[in-house]
């Protein structure tokens, strides 16, 4: 490609707006090597994606471009390729080293390289499925042939067609991958037809948002948080949707989503959600590579308004559960166990959940992590955060409907004195919530 034939592509040639700015401080935290920014911001330019004008009077004949990377962003040049539609080859050049990509109707399909490292064979040597030397063999029988190594590989029966579709797919994307951090050089392209075998099929900016979650490397991530008091926070637009975001992910990663808020840290996120330490910085890895939150640079702890309400609910059910279970065990025995497990096994399904992996008629399987994991499912949605209580309170109604079949009224108004005594002592002692109110409403309702 001779430079002289390629019209040059300046800044001014693009739109202003919050898509190519993303782009713009996208590529800038990717070539700083923080993906987990660039993640974000990759994933925003995806919202505000429309179709903007570049270059309309290129619209005519067939188009030849070229634009300098330290000037205007790699994906901005890319971006013409897409909003056009075009077929063609691209090449990113910087002294001696090239970048070759294939477009067809806008998508990138494929990416090469004249380096050793990108090698089809290079990547076969590193899964152990040949040694350098058997590659070697390989390539120079392929070259006899005039054929591409893959193709004398699977002609050879030595890999499949599909693993070669693989191999080329990988390629292309560390190729990209590494184009990315590039920071000087030029990139030109000419519209033209191609006939590659498409081994991708991706738009630039999906590219490069696979590209920084490849490089957001779970080991990376665990060094920026040295302790467990690292605050995470939304990103902007996860706060923005963030019930349409939930209902796109799995539970545990429901009630952690919902729970970083820009003021909790990890060591709260742990103690309330009921997960292990590990399972908590899994899932806010998983949520980070997702561009829905983020680390912030504060390393402080507030007070968990939240959690304190919940951990106050369930000491006071844990105190009443104790009482009934206790008077069911001790004077019914055998019998009232038998009483306690047809009552677990009678619960709906989202009761039922609340006590997963939690047998009611043992005292010592009841804990609050437990508990609080369980809750979990429900608590993000404001309609459902009730359901623990209503657990609860089905628990307790159908066990006091035993006491006073079995063991008439003295007993089961022993077991209400006490139930009473405690609900006074919360009314008296505690701050009044939402949480408690509910709860106590129906726990007067019940011994009434």
């Amino acid at each position: 490609m001779k430079a002289e034939n390629f019209q040059e592509v300046y800044l001014k040639d693009f739109p202003q707006n919050d898509f190519f700015d993303h782009l713009k401080k996208g590529t800038g935290f990717y070539q700083k090597n923080n993906f987990g920014r660039a993640i974000e911001e990759f994933t925003e330019a995806g919202l505000v994606y429309s179709f903007f004008p570049v270059g309309s009077e290129w619209i005519s004949g067939k188009i030849s471009y070229k634009g300098h990377i330290q000037m205007i962003p790699f994906l901005y040049l890319l971006y013409i390729i897409q909003s056009k539609q075009l077929s063609g080859v691209g090449i990113l050049q910087y002294q001696t080293q090239k970048r070759k990509f294939i477009f067809q109707h806008g998508l990138l399909v494929r990416a090469a390289s004249a380096d050793r490292k990108d090698r089809i064979g290079n990547y076969l040597i590193r899964k152990d499925a040949m040694t350098a030397q058997e590659l070697d063999e390989h390539d120079r029988e392929a070259k006899k042939m005039r054929k591409r190594i893959g193709t004398y590989l699977v002609s050879k029966k030595l890999i499949s067609q599909k693993t070669l579709n693989e191999l080329l797919a990988l390629q292309t994307e560390e190729i990209y991958s590494r184009a990315m951090l590039w920071k000087d050089g030029y990139f030109f392209f000419k519209e033209m037809e191609t006939k590659e075998h498409p081994c991708v099929n991706y738009t630039p900016l999906k590219m490069a948002l696979n590209s920084s979650v490849r490089g957001f490397h779970f080991k990376d991530f665990r060094k920026e948080i040295p302790n467990n008091k690292i605050i995470f926070k939304p990103t902007s637009h996860a706060a923005k949707d963030k019930e349409k975001i939930m209902n796109q992910l799995d539970a545990n990663d429901q009630f952690i989503f919902y729970l970083v808020d820009g003021t909790r840290n990890i060591e709260q996120l742990i103690q309330f959600s009921g997960n292990d330490e590990m399972s908590v910085i899994n899932m806010l890895y998983k949520l980070c590579s997702l561009g829905l939150v983020r680390k912030t640079k504060e390393i402080r702890e507030y007070e968990d308004k939240a959690f304190n309400e919940v951990q106050m609910i369930l000491g006071v059910l844990f105190d009443i559960y104790y009482i009934v279970v206790n008077e069911l065990t001790e004077e019914l025995g055998k019998h009232g166990r038998e009483m306690i497990r047809a009552t677990q096994s009678a619960l709906g399904e989202e009761h039922g959940i609340i006590f997963n992996n939690i047998d009611l008629e043992n005292r010592e399987s009841m804990q609050v992590n437990t508990i609080l994991k369980n809750i979990s499912v429900h608590f993000p949605y404001a309609q459902k955060r009730y359901l623990f209580i209503d657990a609860f309170l089905e628990v307790f109604r159908n066990s006091l409907a035993e006491l006073k079949k079995y063991l008439g009224l003295g007993l089961r108004s022993k077991t209400i004195r006490q139930m009473k005594l405690i609900i006074e002592n919360l009314e008296r002692f505690s701050i009044n919530t939402d949480l408690k109110s509910y709860m106590i409403k129906n726990l007067r309702q019940l011994i009434n």
